[in-house]
């Protein structure tokens, strides 16, 4: 049993485009799926918030989305060390972006995952990639 109890956010984004209207895409989809894996977890202290950030509606082009300002705004309070995504075009469809979001959360402690994409920053292999 794990010692440190690592609180884990979820983070959630539905895009406004019409063909991604699907079910397979919805916020409750995403949750589902990042929950499941949250639980495979919980041997490493992971502890999921009470607290949903869900960007529903918001591109992924633009880093300006209500709930990830309020998952920001958690990390610089040291309320998240992990956050969990279902996948990583989820938290960003830029690359630009995606490098400022992962140093910003490197320089904060937190780790970024993806359920679904065997990627997380907190090792080796997801440094690697994240350089790359």
């Amino acid at each position: 049993m794990p010692t440190e109890i690592i609180p884990v956010a979820i983070y959630t984004r539905k895009s406004k485009d019409a063909r991604l209207e699907d079910e397979v895409h919805s916020l409750s989809v995403q949750r589902g799926v990042v929950e499941s894996y949250i639980e495979s977890q919980a041997h490493l202290g992971w502890q999921l918030l009470d607290e949903h950030f869900d960007d529903n509606d918001a591109s992924g082009a633009t880093l300006e989305r209500p709930a990830l300002e309020t998952l920001k705004t958690r990390i610089e309070t040291g309320e998240v060390k992990v956050v969990v995504v279902n996948r990583l075009d989820r938290i960003s469809r830029k690359l630009a972006h995606f490098i400022e979001l992962t140093k910003y959360f490197e320089a904060h402690g937190v780790t970024l995952v993806s359920s679904t994409q065997n990627f997380n920053s907190g090792d080796a292999t997801g440094d690697l990639m994240r350089h790359i």
